[in-house]
């Protein structure tokens, strides 16, 4: 079923607007409402939420409503990126920086210059990586590794992590300065099992788009199966 389902999700667009966001949930549209709003700022944006609820959804319609919309948006998972990498992936490192840093590297933060970055699980980072966005966040600089000097840069930053983080911010795991400055502007997303009024306008949506497919045609559900 999943190899069946695979060469049809990667012809849909996966990047929507506010307005093609479905749900009518009080809890989900505040956030929403929310969203667009600081979509024309740029402050930067932390989405919390369960796996799986949305949020990378929500980062590309944040993008794709503001300013920056044709600028680049680059996005990283930073809990599937080893500790010993991330620094290098985000900031760049400069040709024999360290062991097996055999050619210079531009980092994904100076790549997206003038865009946004989305920065998925952020409470996976190392403490010496959140030295580096703090500096990011109050002087708009970063170092690559091994450079002798720094780099300007204007991007935008949108976080996002499944998990409530006051555990770590009292463990000192998560600095308090970064957690403030990531969070200027912060939306939940509530879990579908929430928000279940919404299921029928979801399985309409999914199947309205997968039916505008080439070569498919027309597909419903019934109240039965709803």
């Amino acid at each position: 079923m999943l190899g069946e389902l695979r060469p049809l999700t990667e012809k849909i667009p996966a990047m929507l607007g506010f307005d093609e966001i479905v749900g009518s949930a009080p809890e989900f549209r505040t956030a929403l409402a929310i969203a667009a709003k600081a979509a024309r700022s740029r402050a930067p944006i932390f989405i919390e939420g369960e796996a799986g609820v949305g949020k990378e959804v929500v980062a590309d319609a944040i993008h794709a409503a503001s300013p920056r919309a044709r600028q680049p948006f680059l996005k990283v998972n930073c809990g599937a990126i080893s500790p010993n990498l991330i620094d290098s992936v985000l900031f760049g490192h400069e040709k024999d920086a360290f062991a097996g840093a055999f050619d210079r590297r531009v980092g994904i933060l100076q790549q997206a210059e003038g865009g946004t970055v989305f920065l998925d699980e952020v409470d996976q980072l190392g403490l010496e990586t959140q030295v580096r966005l703090v500096r990011l966040l109050t002087q708009n600089e970063i170092q690559p590794l091994g450079a002798s000097h720094s780099y300007r840069i204007d991007v935008r930053l949108i976080s996002a992590c499944n998990c409530n983080l006051t555990d770590k911010l009292a463990s000192g795991d998560f600095r308090e300065d970064l957690y403030y400055r990531l969070n200027v502007v912060q939306l939940t997303i509530p879990p579908l099992r929430e928000r279940t009024s919404d299921l029928p306008a979801l399985a309409r949506h999914f199947l309205g788009r997968m039916a505008n497919q080439p070569g498919l045609r027309s597909l419903g559900i019934t109240e039965e199966a709803l």
